[in-house]
């Protein structure tokens, strides 16, 4: 059992270390979870990923993130402006990244777009689709995800 759970960390390392993926202090990452290369990607401590998430953005994520499974990360949509190219020869736009604040929960197979900011205590519902900037501390749903409510202190 251990050498199992070493032989999964140490593979992770080596997968991120080669793809300019930087997570600080002890982080948990679910088996199946892709990061696309030549995308630059940072978290910080407490980071936690479900299995099979699809990281395809540049992400700068904060602190005590969650991410529950089959989550993606969108980056860079295709140019298809133009009739006179067929979309798959038209090239990508250049990606504009994605930032996530400190606190946030993501929820099961939401999707979050290229170029949306998420901020602090934001937590995002199963299956949402994330295309504009989020408020600190509102919990979001739907496709596209839309303010349910604002989350209380204590």
């Amino acid at each position: 059992m251990f050498w199992k759970i070493r032989k999964f960390i140490v593979v992770v390392y080596l997968r991120l270390f080669r793809r300019n993926v930087k997570i600080q202090g002890f982080s948990y990452l679910g088996p199946g979870t892709h990061f696309c290369k030549n995308r630059k990607m940072s978290f910080g401590r407490g980071f936690s990923c479900g299995i099979r998430c699809h990281f395809a953005a540049n992400i700068k994520g904060g602190e005590d993130v969650m991410i529950a499974s089959s989550v993606a990360f969108v980056g860079g949509d295709h140019n298809f402006d133009y009739t006179n190219v067929s979309m798959n020869k038209s090239g990508r736009a250049e990606p504009k990244g994605i930032l996530i604040g400190d606190d946030v929960w993501v929820g099961h197979s939401a999707i979050i777009m290229d170029g949306v900011k998420i901020g602090n205590g934001v937590v995002i519902g199963a299956g949402s689709v994330v295309t504009k900037n989020l408020d600190d501390y509102g919990i979001y749903a739907g496709n596209p995800a839309k303010l349910i409510r604002y989350r209380k202190r204590i």
